[in-house]
């Protein structure tokens, strides 16, 4: 894991260790845990890796995987964010061998703020004090505005954002180095990591469906076929199930295995259910029931285009209790906001019309009449014909006399 991240491809020891989920090894993993395939989510590993160490890595403190380790371990020990960026800049004690964090507890890493800095952590953000002679300390008060970043505060915030999405594969901080479109998740100077996901996943419920459950046509596919939207696939699960264009684009966070791969930990950062939750949410979209073929020839022309975690193929399949609004609390509103976009949408061609059976009688109305018209229209074109022939025919015969 030492090698830098300027180094591409990565090392097969590299990926071995990423592949064994190297990352949330603090999070009491289970011993007994099944093994997922974690390829795709070693795809955004590598995407991401690359986005924020552009330029020679000059945008970020850490020039190895072994560093992102380091890193990962102190946000994982529930250290605010403040206190991680303070250890980064007295890490920034770089030598040739890379990042140097506090080994072990978490007081450890506490301590380094005010042992191994030339701040104190409260100092980052204030400007700096002058000591006089007498031991009394003059304070600048010239101005009461926060300092600028310097250079070094911006690459160790972009470390801890690095190293923040690859645990939990969403976005932090601008978009500098994030993907266009994508939506951040709030994380403040003063909380933990999972104080920050505990407040974002809040299991509110402010909107009220008109029907308590999910209709079986309440898939990706239907989305697209009858509801003319467009499924744009994220790596960000902070977009998952969010719409935008209108509500002609639905975002929905593809990687099954990562999701799987959590819910065997027992001290994730993420709030109790959100993995799980989430899963039911994609065995919704992709259940393995109902017209299997179509769907998974769907989702094959996708991963034409697009690389997808394979196991989206395998969701397993919705009971009807798991259909109801009330068995979801962290994506509950998003659900109800997609249904009714999906219910107000109307086909816009005869192949959407075929598609689109939410109203049977209006699907039979439909189709009966146009039938009617066609073979209305059918027959009077066959009147014209026969007319025209019969013209044709006549006339002919008085050439003949």
């Amino acid at each position: 894991m030492d090698d830098s991240l300027q180094k591409y491809p990565v090392s097969d020891r590299v990926k071995t260790n990423i592949l064994d989920g190297e990352l949330w090894k603090d999070c009491s993993q289970d011993q007994k845990q099944e093994k997922y395939d974690l390829n795709a989510y070693f795809e955004y590993y590598l995407s991401r890796t690359q986005r924020f160490s552009r330029d020679g890595g000059i945008h970020i403190s850490i020039n190895s995987h072994s560093d992102i380790l380091k890193v990962a371990r102190a946000i994982l020990r529930d250290l605010t964010r403040r206190t991680i960026v303070s250890n980064i800049l007295c890490a920034r004690n770089f030598d040739h061998e890379g990042l140097i964090m506090p080994n072990d507890d978490k007081a450890d890493l506490d301590r380094t703020t005010t042992d191994l800095c030339d701040h104190k952590e409260e100092d980052l953000t204030k400007p700096a004090n002058d000591d006089k002679a007498d031991g009394t300390v003059t304070t600048d008060t010239s101005t009461d505005k926060q300092r600028d970043p310097s250079p070094k505060d911006d690459a160790a915030n972009a470390t801890v954002d690095l190293c923040a999405g690859l645990l939990l594969m969403c976005e932090f901080g601008v978009t500098k180095f994030g993907f266009r479109g994508s939506n951040p998740l709030p994380w403040s100077d003063q909380q933990t990591l999972r104080q920050a996901t505990t407040q974002y996943f809040s299991k509110e419920k402010a909107l009220q469906p008109e029907n308590p459950r999910l209709s079986r046509l309440f898939t990706a596919r239907n989305l697209v076929s009858i509801g003319g939207m467009k499924v744009r696939w994220t790596s960000n699960l902070v977009d998952h199930l969010l719409l935008s264009d209108d509500d002609q684009t639905v975002f929905i966070f593809y990687h099954v295995g990562f999701l799987r791969h959590h819910t065997g930990l027992n001290d994730p950062v993420f709030p109790e259910g959100l993995a799980e939750e989430t899963l039911r949410t994609l065995t919704l979209l992709f259940p393995q029931s109902g017209d299997r073929h179509a769907a998974r020839r769907w989702l094959s022309k996708q991963m034409l285009t697009e690389v997808l975690d394979p196991a989206i193929l395998q969701c397993g399949t919705p009971r009807a209790h798991d259909r109801r609004f009330e068995k979801f609390a962290f994506w509950h509103d998003r659900l109800v906001m997609l249904k009714q976009a999906f219910d107000e949408s109307s086909p816009r061609g005869l192949r959407q019309w075929w598609n689109d059976r939410r109203n049977s009688v209006q699907w039979y109305n439909f189709w009966v009449a146009i039938m009617v018209f066609a073979t209305a229209l059918f027959i009077g074109l066959v009147q014209v014909v026969e007319g025209a022939l019969q013209v044709y025919l006549s006339w002919k015969a008085l050439q003949q006399q």
